[in-house]
């Protein structure tokens, strides 16, 4: 990535010597693509945003759809996913009014990503299935048909539909070693490690990850670390390495601080306060999860901002405090009220946030009864048999008890 990075600077260069506006567009498009995936957001936006304009001018609608997809996939780094989305939507239109199959279903891709990170799932369903179906008519390469395929597990991985999230992989890896994708098969490997951690195959899920991490390193594509150092670190902690899963949460959080990728750095931040409270540094534990809360609260996914306060809370609860932990539980369970509201007419996918709105509830009940506050837990307990059989109806009868 940096050889390439070289070559695109000289092309620039060369370009702006002889004033070719159209060669200066192509090449600082190509540079925000390779600062981005060595995780130089800043020089990416700023490259994406040159492009943009020198297509506005000339325009040229699909170099202004492919420099507001690279500018969207900066800013959903960022966390700043509004705005994101909103770059994702205006170069699919783009595209479209351009004539250009290929490049709005390369956005439409993009913005699958951005809406499954969203918790949007329906949409971005919706957006890599067009994207399915484009590959079958022969609309895009395989390529993109391999993003979305990956997309598309990252989906049923979120939804608790495993074997459907690995049988999507099972066959982009096999298209992605064939065609000898060295990034989208790291990507890809990482997706695939993640599930046999679920199934607890920790062996098998370090070896994947392992792999994946390597050729990771080998592109210098510090971007797209973060994420494998911190699942490899989880599945490390979980065989009892402790300092060696230490070790990848500090490096995943250096990446993600230095990608700007917020969620990664808080979600390593939860990682690493999980190692610190099962090995009794409660104070640690309590420090890096206000640092997590700290960091989730600069952008607006009500859902991710629920999991870091349950993960607070089960700190609190560890230490007694169950006032506290009380509080926050009862924010959590709040915000996954809302999403579960939104996201009932999924019903298809048998939505997995209910299990840990689930979850929430129990740790609610057990702050409650360790506080003496009996009557507020059995209130609880009844709203969750209220919610089991208005979910149950919804999936039985596919009809809506808040409608």
């Amino acid at each position: 990535t940096r050889d390439a990075l070289t070559v695109f600077r000289q092309a620039f260069d060369v370009y702006s010597r002889i004033g070719h506006a159209a060669g200066i567009g192509d090449a600082a498009a190509h540079l925000a693509t390779a600062h981005y995936f060595l995780g130089d957001m800043r020089e990416s936006l700023r490259s994406a945003k040159l492009s943009f304009r020198i297509s506005k001018e000339r325009r040229d609608r699909l170099g202004m759809s492919r420099a507001l997809t690279y500018m969207g996939n900066v800013f959903a780094i960022e966390g700043r996913l509004i705005r994101a989305l909103v770059m994702h939507r205006r170069s699919i239109r783009l595209a479209r009014e351009a004539g250009d199959r290929h490049a709005e279903i390369r956005a439409r891709v993009n913005a699958g990503q951005l809406l499954a990170t969203m918790r949007r799932y329906a949409d971005a369903f919706g957006e890599i299935r067009t994207a399915l179906d484009a590959f079958k008519r022969n609309e895009i390469g395989s390529r993109f048909h391999l993003l979305a395929q990956n997309t598309l597990s990252s989906i049923y991985r979120a939804l608790n539909q495993h074997e459907l999230a690995d049988e999507a992989l099972e066959v982009a890896l096999r298209h992605a070693r064939t065609h000898n994708d060295t990034l989208l098969l790291a990507s890809l490997l990482t997706n695939y490690g993640i599930g046999a951690a679920i199934r607890k195959e920790w062996p098998r899920a370090i070896e994947i990850l392992e792999e994946s991490l390597d050729l990771k390193l080998d592109m210098n594509s510090l971007a797209a670390e973060s994420t494998t150092r911190r699942v490899l670190g989880m599945c490390q902690q979980a065989m009892g390495r402790d300092e060696e899963a230490l070790l990848q949460f500090e490096r995943a959080r250096t990446s993600a601080r230095m990608t700007g990728n917020i969620e990664e750095e808080w979600r390593t931040c939860c990682a690493i306060a999980d190692l610190h409270l099962r090995s009794g540094r409660y104070a640690a534990a309590r420090s890096m999860l206000h640092e997590a809360m700290s960091i989730v609260d600069r952008y607006a996914v009500a859902y991710d901002r629920a999991y870091v306060q349950r993960a607070l809370a089960r700190a609190h609860i560890v230490c007694g405090e169950n006032v506290e932990a009380i509080r926050l539980l009862h924010a959590a369970r709040a915000a996954e009220g809302e999403v579960l509201d939104d996201l009932v007419s999924i019903d298809a996918f048998q939505l997995s946030i209910f299990e840990d709105h689930v979850q929430t509830h129990e740790m609610l009940q057990w702050a409650m009864v360790d506080a003496g506050a009996f009557e507020m837990a059995l209130e609880t307990a009844e709203r969750a048999r209220a919610r089991v059989l208005a979910d149950t109806l919804t999936r039985r009868f596919d009809i809506s008890p808040y409608a």
